[in-house]
């Protein structure tokens, strides 16, 4: 089921394989990021992966499956990042000192990042800017030099 709902959310989000040459061209470092993580924040806001992820989180600590569900979802997400990561230091976007961790850090940044707007709304509140926010920072602190 997991499979199935990831992937018409995809579908839904307009998210296929990427071309990191045309994604990039004219783009600036934060433009990338603003588009790739606006995808993912599309893909899991729609109503269908918002259902499913309020039972997955709600049994993860009880049930081995929905854990393992969160965790692949993590890693794809990581794996994704890493390799965004690799293309924009090859076409000189931004700069990594270590882009395996940069990536793990950002990805779990963005997962975290996501939660918090959604239990803004849920609660009744003004979802803040946080995440743009972060988009920005992140940029000025890897930037090539």
């Amino acid at each position: 089921m997991y499979q199935f709902l990831r992937e018409e959310a995809k579908k839904n989000a307009h998210i296929g394989p990427i071309d990191y040459t045309s994604l990039f061209q004219g783009k600036t470092a934060l433009d990338v990021l603003r588009i790739t993580v606006g995808g993912y924040f599309n893909m899991n806001q729609q109503e269908h992966m918002l259902n499913f992820y309020k039972v997955i989180y709600s049994e993860r600590s009880l049930s081995p499956m929905a854990a393992k569900i969160v965790v692949e979802e993590t890693e794809k997400m990581i794996n994704a990042t890493k390799q965004l990561f690799y293309a924009m230091e090859v076409h000189q976007l931004l700069h990594f000192d270590d882009p395996d961790m940069s990536a793990l850090s950002f990805a779990l940044t963005i997962h975290g990042l996501m939660d918090y707007t959604l239990d803004q709304t849920n609660a009744g509140n003004e979802a803040s800017n946080k995440l743009d926010d972060y988009l920005e920072w992140f940029c000025k602190e890897n930037k090539v030099r």
